[in-house]
Protein backbone atom coordinates (compact mmCIF):
# COMPACT_ATOMS: atom_id res chain seq x y z
CA UNK A 1 0.00 0.00 0.00
CA UNK A 2 1.41 3.12 -0.87
CA UNK A 3 0.21 6.61 -0.25
CA UNK A 4 -0.19 9.61 -3.08
CA UNK A 5 -0.13 13.21 -1.66
CA UNK A 6 -1.01 16.27 -3.74
CA UNK A 7 -0.32 19.70 -2.97
CA UNK A 8 -2.70 22.29 -4.00
CA UNK A 9 -0.83 24.95 -4.52
CA UNK A 10 -3.31 27.68 -6.52
CA UNK A 11 -5.45 28.29 -9.57
CA UNK A 12 -4.97 31.18 -11.66
CA UNK A 13 -7.56 33.11 -13.79
CA UNK A 14 -10.73 31.70 -13.40
CA UNK A 15 -14.14 32.90 -15.06
CA UNK A 16 -16.42 34.66 -12.57
CA UNK A 17 -19.40 32.94 -12.98
CA UNK A 18 -20.97 35.68 -10.17
CA UNK A 19 -23.32 38.69 -11.50
CA UNK A 20 -22.30 40.88 -8.83
CA UNK A 21 -19.04 40.68 -7.03
CA UNK A 22 -16.78 37.92 -7.90
CA UNK A 23 -17.03 34.13 -7.11
CA UNK A 24 -16.03 31.89 -4.28
CA UNK A 25 -13.89 29.25 -5.81
CA UNK A 26 -13.20 25.69 -4.01
CA UNK A 27 -11.61 22.69 -5.48
CA UNK A 28 -12.75 19.06 -4.86
CA UNK A 29 -10.05 16.35 -5.62
CA UNK A 30 -11.05 12.98 -6.73
CA UNK A 31 -8.78 9.15 -7.01
CA UNK A 32 -10.67 6.45 -8.78
CA UNK A 33 -9.21 3.60 -10.66
CA UNK A 34 -9.97 3.44 -14.53
CA UNK A 35 -10.14 -0.12 -14.98
CA UNK A 36 -12.12 -2.15 -18.19
CA UNK A 37 -15.21 -3.32 -16.41
CA UNK A 38 -15.73 -1.30 -13.00
CA UNK A 39 -14.16 2.16 -12.25
CA UNK A 40 -12.84 1.85 -8.32
CA UNK A 41 -13.10 4.78 -6.51
CA UNK A 42 -10.25 5.57 -3.78
CA UNK A 43 -11.86 8.71 -2.03
CA UNK A 44 -12.19 12.79 -2.76
CA UNK A 45 -11.22 15.84 -0.88
CA UNK A 46 -11.77 19.24 -0.31
CA UNK A 47 -10.49 22.52 -0.36
CA UNK A 48 -11.10 25.61 1.55
CA UNK A 49 -13.52 28.13 -0.18
CA UNK A 50 -11.48 31.59 -1.12
CA UNK A 51 -14.09 34.58 -1.20
CA UNK A 52 -14.27 37.20 -4.05
CA UNK A 53 -11.03 35.38 -5.38
CA UNK A 54 -10.03 34.41 -9.01
CA UNK A 55 -6.87 34.11 -8.38
CA UNK A 56 -6.92 31.44 -5.22
CA UNK A 57 -3.93 30.54 -3.15
CA UNK A 58 -4.72 27.30 -1.24
CA UNK A 59 -1.49 25.83 0.29
CA UNK A 60 -3.43 22.60 1.12
CA UNK A 61 -2.10 18.81 1.83
CA UNK A 62 -4.15 15.93 1.10
CA UNK A 63 -3.50 12.07 1.22
CA UNK A 64 -4.79 9.08 -0.46
CA UNK A 65 -3.88 5.22 0.32
CA UNK A 66 -3.92 3.55 -2.83
CA UNK A 67 -1.93 0.21 -3.98
CA UNK A 68 -0.95 1.60 -7.12
CA UNK A 69 -0.27 4.45 -9.51
CA UNK A 70 -1.51 1.75 -12.19
CA UNK A 71 -4.71 3.34 -14.34
CA UNK A 72 -5.52 5.59 -11.29
CA UNK A 73 -6.68 9.24 -12.48
CA UNK A 74 -6.80 12.16 -10.38
CA UNK A 75 -10.11 14.73 -11.36
CA UNK A 76 -9.78 18.20 -10.47
CA UNK A 77 -13.32 20.11 -10.32
CA UNK A 78 -12.93 24.01 -9.59
CA UNK A 79 -16.46 24.90 -7.96
CA UNK A 80 -17.96 28.35 -7.51
CA UNK A 81 -19.83 28.55 -3.94
CA UNK A 82 -23.47 29.98 -4.56
CA UNK A 83 -26.14 30.15 -1.95
CA UNK A 84 -28.66 28.26 -3.62
CA UNK A 85 -26.45 25.83 -5.91
CA UNK A 86 -22.83 25.88 -6.60
CA UNK A 87 -21.75 26.49 -10.11
CA UNK A 88 -18.79 24.27 -12.18
CA UNK A 89 -16.03 26.97 -13.08
CA UNK A 90 -13.80 24.01 -14.91
CA UNK A 91 -12.34 20.85 -14.23
CA UNK A 92 -9.36 18.41 -15.38
CA UNK A 93 -8.13 14.70 -14.94
CA UNK A 94 -4.37 14.09 -14.40
CA UNK A 95 -3.49 10.39 -15.39
CA UNK A 96 -1.01 9.21 -12.22
CA UNK A 97 0.62 6.13 -14.14
CA UNK A 98 2.25 8.26 -17.17
CA UNK A 99 3.72 10.51 -14.54
CA UNK A 100 6.21 8.31 -13.09
CA UNK A 101 6.01 9.90 -9.25
CA UNK A 102 8.09 9.22 -6.40
CA UNK A 103 8.68 10.53 -2.93
CA UNK A 104 9.89 13.67 -4.95
CA UNK A 105 7.18 16.28 -5.30
CA UNK A 106 6.34 16.34 -9.04
CA UNK A 107 5.13 20.07 -10.18
CA UNK A 108 1.83 19.45 -12.19
CA UNK A 109 -0.02 22.51 -14.15
CA UNK A 110 -3.37 21.79 -15.44
CA UNK A 111 -5.82 23.39 -17.56
CA UNK A 112 -9.24 23.56 -16.27
CA UNK A 113 -10.95 26.15 -18.38
CA UNK A 114 -10.32 26.94 -22.02
CA UNK A 115 -11.55 30.38 -22.62
CA UNK A 116 -12.05 31.64 -26.67
CA UNK A 117 -10.58 35.03 -26.07
CA UNK A 118 -8.39 35.75 -23.17
CA UNK A 119 -6.14 33.82 -20.92
CA UNK A 120 -7.33 30.16 -19.60
CA UNK A 121 -7.75 28.84 -16.15
CA UNK A 122 -5.13 27.09 -14.76
CA UNK A 123 -4.60 24.70 -11.40
CA UNK A 124 -0.87 24.13 -9.80
CA UNK A 125 -0.27 21.11 -7.78
CA UNK A 126 2.60 19.32 -6.99
CA UNK A 127 1.97 15.38 -6.45
CA UNK A 128 4.11 12.80 -5.02
CA UNK A 129 3.84 9.50 -4.28
CA UNK A 130 5.98 6.78 -1.78
CA UNK A 131 5.38 3.28 -1.05
CA UNK A 132 4.33 2.21 2.99
CA UNK A 133 8.32 1.40 3.60
CA UNK A 134 9.71 4.74 2.41
CA UNK A 135 7.12 6.24 4.89
CA UNK A 136 7.41 4.23 8.33
CA UNK A 137 11.35 4.03 9.35
CA UNK A 138 11.96 2.83 12.88
CA UNK A 139 8.21 3.74 13.29
CA UNK A 140 8.49 7.45 12.14
CA UNK A 141 7.23 8.66 9.15
CA UNK A 142 10.00 9.58 6.51
CA UNK A 143 10.22 13.68 5.76
CA UNK A 144 13.65 13.49 3.86
CA UNK A 145 13.85 15.76 0.89
CA UNK A 146 9.95 16.01 1.23
CA UNK A 147 8.58 19.68 2.07
CA UNK A 148 4.98 18.18 1.75
CA UNK A 149 5.38 15.52 4.28
CA UNK A 150 7.44 18.09 6.72
CA UNK A 151 4.44 20.56 6.34
CA UNK A 152 2.04 17.75 7.57
CA UNK A 153 3.98 16.71 10.25
CA UNK A 154 3.88 20.42 11.27
CA UNK A 155 0.53 20.95 11.66
CA UNK A 156 0.16 17.68 13.58
CA UNK A 157 2.94 18.90 15.77
CA UNK A 158 0.98 22.35 16.55
CA UNK A 159 -2.43 20.53 17.34
CA UNK A 160 -0.50 18.34 19.76
CA UNK A 161 0.87 21.20 21.15
CA UNK A 162 -2.32 23.11 21.40
CA UNK A 163 -4.20 20.14 23.18
CA UNK A 164 -1.45 19.95 26.03
CA UNK A 165 -1.64 23.81 26.41
CA UNK A 166 -5.39 23.20 27.06
CA UNK A 167 -4.48 20.65 29.56
CA UNK A 168 -3.81 23.15 32.26
CA UNK A 169 -2.85 21.77 35.97
CA UNK A 170 -6.56 23.29 37.29
CA UNK A 171 -8.52 21.31 34.69
CA UNK A 172 -6.43 18.03 35.86
CA UNK A 173 -8.08 16.09 38.25
CA UNK A 174 -6.31 15.58 41.39
CA UNK A 175 -7.18 11.60 42.87
CA UNK A 176 -8.45 11.16 46.69
CA UNK A 177 -6.11 9.59 49.03
CA UNK A 178 -7.19 7.45 51.25
CA UNK A 179 -7.62 8.16 54.87
CA UNK A 180 -7.82 5.98 58.25
CA UNK A 181 -10.79 8.01 59.04
CA UNK A 182 -11.94 7.11 55.75
CA UNK A 183 -11.68 3.40 56.40
CA UNK A 184 -13.09 3.33 59.41
CA UNK A 185 -16.07 5.13 57.76
CA UNK A 186 -16.04 2.20 55.67
CA UNK A 187 -16.19 -0.81 58.39
CA UNK A 188 -18.32 0.82 60.61
CA UNK A 189 -21.57 -1.18 60.03
CA UNK A 190 -24.42 1.34 58.78
CA UNK A 191 -26.91 2.61 61.43
CA UNK A 192 -30.28 0.74 61.64
CA UNK A 193 -33.17 1.93 60.19
CA UNK A 194 -35.80 4.36 62.04
CA UNK A 195 -39.42 1.80 63.52
CA UNK A 196 -41.43 3.84 65.36
CA UNK A 197 -42.87 2.14 68.46
CA UNK A 198 -46.00 -0.44 68.46
CA UNK A 199 -47.84 -1.66 71.22
CA UNK A 200 -47.89 -5.20 72.61
CA UNK A 201 -50.06 -7.47 71.40
CA UNK A 202 -52.86 -7.99 73.67
CA UNK A 203 -54.97 -10.78 73.32
CA UNK A 204 -58.77 -10.28 73.01
CA UNK A 205 -61.04 -11.73 76.70
CA UNK A 206 -62.35 -15.78 75.74
CA UNK A 207 -65.83 -15.42 75.27
CA UNK A 208 -67.36 -18.65 76.50
CA UNK A 209 -68.15 -21.74 74.25
CA UNK A 210 -72.14 -22.77 73.92
CA UNK A 211 -70.89 -25.45 75.50
CA UNK A 212 -69.34 -24.04 78.27
CA UNK A 213 -72.66 -21.89 78.89
CA UNK A 214 -74.97 -24.78 78.97
CA UNK A 215 -72.71 -26.49 81.61
CA UNK A 216 -72.47 -23.24 84.29
CA UNK A 217 -69.16 -22.17 83.08
CA UNK A 218 -68.58 -18.71 82.60
CA UNK A 219 -72.42 -18.03 83.24
CA UNK A 220 -72.61 -15.04 85.86
CA UNK A 221 -75.64 -16.56 86.95
CA UNK A 222 -74.19 -19.25 88.01
CA UNK A 223 -77.19 -21.62 86.86
CA UNK A 224 -76.90 -25.10 85.87
CA UNK A 225 -78.99 -26.78 83.19
CA UNK A 226 -77.32 -30.22 84.02
CA UNK A 227 -75.20 -32.47 81.78
CA UNK A 228 -74.93 -31.99 78.12
CA UNK A 229 -76.43 -34.79 76.31
CA UNK A 230 -75.62 -35.26 72.45
CA UNK A 231 -78.45 -36.70 71.41
CA UNK A 232 -81.32 -35.95 73.74
CA UNK A 233 -80.88 -32.71 73.71
CA UNK A 234 -82.21 -30.81 76.92
CA UNK A 235 -84.56 -33.46 78.52
CA UNK A 236 -84.71 -34.31 82.17
CA UNK A 237 -82.78 -36.78 84.11
CA UNK A 238 -84.27 -39.74 85.56
CA UNK A 239 -83.58 -40.91 89.04
CA UNK A 240 -81.32 -44.61 88.79
CA UNK A 241 -80.80 -47.03 91.08
CA UNK A 242 -77.13 -45.68 91.45
CA UNK A 243 -77.29 -42.45 93.95
CA UNK A 244 -75.51 -39.61 91.78
CA UNK A 245 -75.85 -41.33 88.40
CA UNK A 246 -79.26 -40.00 86.41
CA UNK A 247 -80.33 -41.96 83.46
CA UNK A 248 -81.12 -40.08 80.24
CA UNK A 249 -84.14 -41.32 78.24
CA UNK A 250 -82.86 -43.88 75.10
CA UNK A 251 -81.90 -41.61 72.09
CA UNK A 252 -84.32 -40.63 69.46
CA UNK A 253 -81.82 -41.41 66.30
CA UNK A 254 -82.11 -44.40 64.20
CA UNK A 255 -80.58 -47.32 65.38
CA UNK A 256 -77.00 -48.15 63.59
CA UNK A 257 -75.05 -51.34 64.23
CA UNK A 258 -72.82 -50.82 66.65
CA UNK A 259 -73.66 -47.61 67.30
CA UNK A 260 -74.65 -46.30 70.44
CA UNK A 261 -71.88 -48.57 72.19
CA UNK A 262 -73.52 -50.59 75.35
CA UNK A 263 -74.34 -48.21 78.07
CA UNK A 264 -74.19 -45.28 76.36
CA UNK A 265 -76.56 -42.65 77.66
CA UNK A 266 -75.32 -43.50 81.65
CA UNK A 267 -72.68 -41.49 83.71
Amino acid sequence: MGILTVFLDKATNLKDTDIIGKSDPYIILSLEQDNYFKDKDYGYARSTTKRDELNPVYHETFHFNVPTLKNMVLTVKVVDEDIMSDDKMGNCKIKLGALELDSSPMKVTKKVYNRMFGKDSYVHLKLSYSEEGDHHQHGRPSTSGNPVAMAGLSQQLGQIQQQMANLSPARVPVPMVPTVETFASLSSPPPAPYVPHQPAYQRPPQQPSPYQAHQGVGNCSGASHGPYNPHGGHQPPQQSASPGYPVYPPSTKPHISGYPPQGYGQW
